[in-house]
């Protein structure tokens, strides 16, 4: 995770530096322009005079004219600027951090989205693009029954997306069988989400034990950089939840620990799943299939259709 994140970090500084040597050539290349030159050098010479006139070290003859003149020069440098269009000014990708990637020592939108797109890359999912409401084509050749779940589904999400993070629904679960869209749909939400800015984690459930696992079993001090994005992340995605190994003092207890922590934060959780609600109940235990199934902030759908996979 740290090693996204300094990724993600390098980007925002390129930015940056980008648009300070841009900012610097430009202004090279206008001091190379003749009228610019001399536009700027008389505004010098004028400042100075005025402020050695206030001074009294010396006295101006037309005081008002040099003060109307010094008001003047600027626009003629502003228009000189945008006829030979060069800004000198530094122009940021981001107008909200300067390109930094911080406000008040706060992820800014920009470095959140930049560490989302590079969590989804180290996730194996390629192809981000293909991952839009605006694509998405109903299967054909299935159930009525299963294209309505399917449509629900996606129109649920998007309004979802579109409000997103103001809902007081902050898990959802969905379940089905296998291979019937759901994995599809997150994927779609998640990209959604990743382009407003949000910072976004996708995981497979088997992926997700594997960073617990090394978070358990490693003795440093960097060993946080494995589960930070669980806790931290403005949406956690975890997919195919049943499908990974339970493993003593790591799945249970880790997994209770990121949901109750996300719930307490009030931050978006959504877990896709091959199992039922009563089967999640006896792999899981009460306490997680508590957090997962509360009426008060939990959503819980049903996809009721045949796999989609096995008609290609």
């Amino acid at each position: 995770m740290n090693n996204i994140k300094q990724k993600a970090f390098d980007i925002i500084k390129e930015r940056r530096d980008y648009a300070h040597y841009i900012a610097n050539l430009n202004q090279q290349n206008l001091e190379k322009d003749k009228e610019y030159a001399q536009l700027k050098k008389e505004l010098a010479l004028l400042t100075l005079d005025i402020a050695k006139d206030q001074a009294g070290i010396i006295k101006l003859a037309k005081v008002a004219s040099a003060k109307k003149r010094a008001k003047e020069v600027p626009k003629l440098l502003s228009a000189r600027k945008k006829e030979l269009g060069l800004e000198s000014e530094i122009n940021y990708f981001c107008k909200n951090c300067s390109d930094t990637g911080l406000i008040n020592n706060e992820m800014c939108q920009c470095l959140k989205r930049e560490l989302s797109k590079l969590l989804m890359q180290s996730s194996n999912i390629k192809d981000v693009e293909i991952y839009c409401f605006s694509k998405i084509k109903m299967p054909k050749d299935v159930s009525k029954i299963h294209k309505d779940s399917l449509q629900k589904l996606y129109d649920g999400l998007k309004n979802y997306a579109e409000n997103f993070p103001n809902s007081n629904k902050t898990k959802l679960t969905i379940s089905s069988g296998t291979g019937t869209g759901k994995t599809y749909a997150v994927k779609v939400l998640a990209n959604n989400l990743i382009n407003k800015g949000f910072y976004v984690v996708y995981t497979t459930a088997f992926g997700l034990n594997e960073m617990l696992l090394k978070h358990r079993t490693t003795f440093s001090p960097e060993k946080d950089k494995y589960i930070e994005g669980f806790f931290q992340s403005d949406m956690l995605i975890i997919d195919d939840l049943g499908t990974e190994p339970n493993l003593n003092n790591v799945t249970l207890e880790y997994l209770y620990q990121i949901l109750n922590e996300r719930l307490e934060q009030n931050k978006h959780t959504i877990i896709t799943t091959n199992l039922d609600a009563l089967v999640l109940r006896d792999r899981y235990e009460e306490r997680i299939h508590s957090r997962l199934f509360c009426k008060e902030n939990a959503t819980y759908v049903v996809i009721k259709g045949e796999d989609l996979r096995a008609r290609v």
